[in-house]
């Protein structure tokens, strides 16, 4: 018998709630459905439609707060990326990379590397196979 897809997601996503009947969408975060007002607009389509982020506003709000917070404690941020090397690409300059579960403090991350840390869904082992595709042979 074949398993679930399901299953070998994170387990955020496992927990995921249907607290809302109606039109919505589920919070990658937190897990549960909510309605569309709960999510901000990330870009407007062609056809003039809104395409929502895909945390919902107080996971978001959560987020901002903790890394402000960490900003703080921390003091200012290196001149290079801790992960690729580089100065920082973009006006945000570094930001600061935790994990977001514990939120614990990770480093600082130019935006590039923070967004392809966040694309790959923070998973380490996701990470070492797109290496290994990187690298192979041709």
């Amino acid at each position: 018998m074949q398993k679930p897809l399901w299953e070998d997601l994170p387990i955020q996503f496992k927990k995921v709630e249907e607290s809302y009947e109606g039109s919505g969408q589920i919070c990658q975060d937190c897990g549960v459905k909510k309605p569309l007002e709960e999510f901000s607009a990330q870009y407007y389509r062609k056809d003039g439609s809104k395409s929502h982020r895909n945390e919902c506003k107080s996971c978001i709000k959560r987020h901002t707060k903790v890394a402000n917070s960490l900003k703080k404690t921390l003091g200012p941020p290196p001149d290079l990326c801790e992960s690729c090397g580089k100065p920082p690409n973009g006006v945000t300059g570094l930001v600061t990379d935790h994990c977001h579960t514990t939120y614990k403090f990770r480093g600082w991350l130019c935006t590039s590397c923070n967004l392809a840390n966040g694309h790959l869904k923070d998973s380490p082992e996701t990470i070492m196979k797109l290496y290994k595709y990187m690298t192979k042979e041709k």
